[in-house]
């Protein structure tokens, strides 16, 4: 029940795991992430020297942090946190159905969570969603054993998990407590309820010293970075805006095979309205579920900052019904076939997974060769700090890991453009807003990218 899941999940992440660069926000999250502890800038995370970094709560840099500074800069040190993030969800999952429900249906949510594309691609970045999720999944867990068992000290210690979950991603993880509190009202354990304050009460212990210490330490200009721009200004669509079509079309084209047995599973809960096992699983743990599926979808479709990545916290969900319907609800032959490959998937995806490591297959991008064109040019010309101006906070980080140092930015995102000393070298994209004049020392075949030696004038 917990290896087959465990096996299936590290054959679709471990291969190749050297390849490609660090994606998507991974290079600045990596780069901040190591200067935490090769700087002792572990509190007040830094974007560069004197440059705070107030986008994000620590713990996830902390982590990758760690790793990297133990391991040393790679795509490797940067990814291994995450494939153990996502593997701790997979079993936390089982963890969750066994709980409520019968090994087979637990064993069959794990795999087909684990062969969820859009769940296991994550792993090749550094993931705060996969890490506030598995926070959270550790918090239902403890929610639904506290509900098996009577106990209100579990329901209470769920808390924990939102705690650490706040300490990933501002404010998100605190979905958690009206989804539990429309459960457990909705199946009348008003005593176990009650706890749920004593539970928001210890995740609040857990978040707030660092927020209160950062409000403390840098006042407004954190709450308007933290606060203002990360959260406010994305709620308010001005970061970035996806019409409400963006998830039903993401999960429409990305989730197969597993759409069509998760869907049976919603229909096999609606008609049986009087079953107390359903599938495999209680069904009160079905109603958890669909509650949580409810509210994130709301809170999905509403907000207007929509990317991929912030669709994890829906498959663990879905998986529970796609794989209980497999292994519980199909017609008795099809049933055993199911059952037989859910129990018996390892195998092939073991040996997959092997002789993909061992040839030479390509199965990420590799790096931009333009930037690993200028990473040469500068270690042959024995250059490590350079300005920059018009590369992104992500390629920062990239330099960073590359090169130790970070570039002095004159403009990016977060700061305001400032102007170059004479005769200092920087690093210019060609959509740069005022690109320094001066010499060219280098250019890449591609022209985005060129070292500049700047005028006198």
């Amino acid at each position: 029940m917990w290896i087959v899941p465990a096996l299936v999940f590290l054959s679709v992440t471990l291969p190749h795991l050297e390849q490609g660069a660090y994606r998507k926000d991974t290079g600045r999250y990596a780069a901040v992430a190591l200067d935490a502890f090769e700087h002792g800038a572990w509190w007040t995370l830094e974007l560069g020297p004197g440059r705070p970094y107030f986008n994000k709560p620590p713990l996830v840099f902390w982590i990758h942090g760690l790793v990297l500074d133990l391991l040393g800069p790679g795509v490797i040190a940067a990814r291994l946190p995450s494939v153990l993030c996502g593997l701790a969800i997979v079993l936390l999952t089982v963890a969750v159905v066994r709980t409520m429900g019968v090994g087979r249906a637990a064993l069959a949510s794990g795999v087909v969570l684990a062969l969820t594309y859009e769940f296991f691609r994550r792993t090749r970045e550094i993931s705060l969603d996969l890490w506030q999720l598995a926070f959270l999944m550790l918090a239902m867990l403890l929610l639904v054993q506290g509900v098996r068992r009577d106990r209100g000290l579990l329901i209470a210690l769920s808390g924990v998990g939102v705690g650490l979950a706040l300490m990933c991603k501002p404010f998100v993880a605190l979905i958690f407590f009206p989804v539990a509190l429309a459960w457990l009202l909705i199946m009348r354990r008003w005593r176990l309820a009650a706890w749920l304050g004593a539970a928001l009460g210890i995740a609040v212990l857990i978040a707030a010293p660092w927020h209160v210490s950062m409000g403390l330490l840098h006042g407004d200009a954190f709450w308007d970075q933290y606060l203002g721009r990360q959260v406010l200004e994305r709620a308010m669509g001005k970061i970035n805006t996806q019409g409400p079509l963006y998830y039903p079309f993401l999960i429409g084209t990305t989730y197969w095979p597993w759409m069509i047995p998760c869907f049976m599973g919603f229909v096999v809960l609606v008609r049986c309205p009087r079953s107390t096992i359903v599938m495999g699983i209680e069904k009160r743990l079905l109603v958890l579920l669909t509650i949580w599926l409810g509210v994130w979808a709301i809170v999905l479709m509403s907000f207007p900052d929509k990317r991929p990545r912030y669709s994890v916290p829906i498959y663990p969900a879905l998986s529970v019904f796609a794989g209980a319907f497999l292994v519980c609800a199909l017609p008795i032959p099809w049933r055993d076939r199911a059952r037989r490959f859910t129990m018996t998937i390892w195998i092939p995806m073991l040996v997959l997974g092997f002789l993909l490591a061992l040839l030479p297959v390509r199965v990420q991008r590799g790096p931009d060769p333009e930037w690993t064109s200028l990473f040469a040019w500068l270690e042959e010309q024995g250059i490590r700090t350079l300005y920059s101006s018009g590369i992104s906070t992500n390629e920062q980080g990239w330099y960073r890991l590359e090169t130790g140092v970070w570039p002095v930015s004159l403009a990016d995102e977060m700061r305001e453009p400032v102007a170059a000393p004479p005769g200092a070298l920087v690093l210019v994209r060609d959509d740069a807003p005022e690109p320094p004049v001066g010499e060219v020392l280098f250019a890449s075949s591609g022209g985005r990218l060129r070292v500049v030696r700047v005028t006198d004038d």
